[in-house]
């Protein structure tokens, strides 16, 4: 479904105070669509990226696209001193933004590790979540009961240490730029531009990422794998999975089974990295997919 918008919509950013004290940062694409009243998109990034993850994304959805940068993330507030980043914590956070913008429903939309909370969240707010989109993700990552000792006991060395945990340094912006290339799979220089462009701040000696360094502290506990297929048996919403061919989703025996955990689910594999979205050459084939499924009818 070819968009309304154009290659020059632009994105106007926006800053929400939310009741825990968190200041939240995005960017909103207005639809420019004055036929109908549709529901706005609540847009979440993966781990470490930011919400310039939709830069090109954004303007090719014909909705109204609100796109966050997660607590710790980009230019959003980072959690006290003290605090850990509990990854669970990000369903309060993504309800409180939702209210903060007035919106008493919403169609949500993940990437990566925001695929995993779009999923939570849509699982407890079934009379909020419209429609569910999830790219290169599905649930968040697990671990047995028997590990859950050896879990805590390295989180708790890392919050031990926590205040020495920094962040490097670049002279330049292109250093930074080939880092971010390999983050998370291996992404094009334009791709990891854009993350950057949002991702870094200045220091006196050059450039370093304005993430919270506490980011990457090992997790204090995880679900377990009975735990996650609890949550997606609640999904209601309509939801679309986008797999990347290069992906780096559960093994495929594992997602098998969420996928089919979720009643109302379409899935489609794309060609490209895990970064599908944000890449020139494939993200047309992702906005073709998601304006076919928003534009569908529910079926009651």
């Amino acid at each position: 479904m070819p968009s309304k918008k154009t290659e020059t919509t632009q994105a106007e950013d926006f800053s929400i105070e939310l009741r825990n004290g968190l200041t939240i940062q995005g960017k909103h694409w207005a639809a420019n669509n004055e036929e109908t009243q549709q529901l706005p998109i609540l847009a979440l990034h993966g781990w470490m990226d930011n919400c310039a993850t939709y830069n090109l994304l954004g303007p090719a959805i014909e909705r109204d696209v609100y796109a966050v940068d997660l607590a710790g993330h980009g230019m959003s507030s980072h959690r006290p001193k003290g605090v850990r980043y509990h990854f669970i914590d990000n369903i309060d956070d993504v309800l409180a933004i939702a209210d903060a913008l007035g919106f008493d429903q919403f169609d949500l939309m993940g990437h990566s590790m925001g695929a995993g909370i779009s999923t939570y969240v849509t699982a407890i707010a079934p009379d909020r979540v419209n429609k569910l989109v999830l790219l290169d993700g599905l649930g968040s990552h697990t671990s047995p009961e028997d590990q859950a000792v050896a879990i805590l006991t390295v989180a708790v060395k890392d919050m031990r240490r926590a205040h020495q945990i920094t962040m490097p340094i670049y002279t330049e912006f292109s250093a930074a730029v080939a880092a971010r290339r390999g983050v998370v799979g291996k992404v094009s220089v334009d791709a990891a531009r854009h993350l950057c462009e949002r991702g870094l701040m200045d220091m006196a000696d050059g450039l370093t990422w304005s993430s919270d360094p506490r980011l990457k502290m090992g997790s204090a506990m995880r679900l377990t794998e009975g735990m996650v297929m609890s949550y997606l048996n609640k999904i209601i919403a309509p939801t679309l999975l986008i797999r990347a061919e290069q992906s780096f989703l559960a093994a495929a025996g594992l997602l098998e089974n969420r996928i089919n955990a979720i009643d109302n689910i379409s899935v489609v594999t794309l060609p490209g990295n895990h970064h599908l979205h944000l890449e020139t050459e494939t993200m047309p084939s992702v906005a073709e997919e998601i304006n076919t499924f928003l534009a569908a009818r529910i079926s009651k």
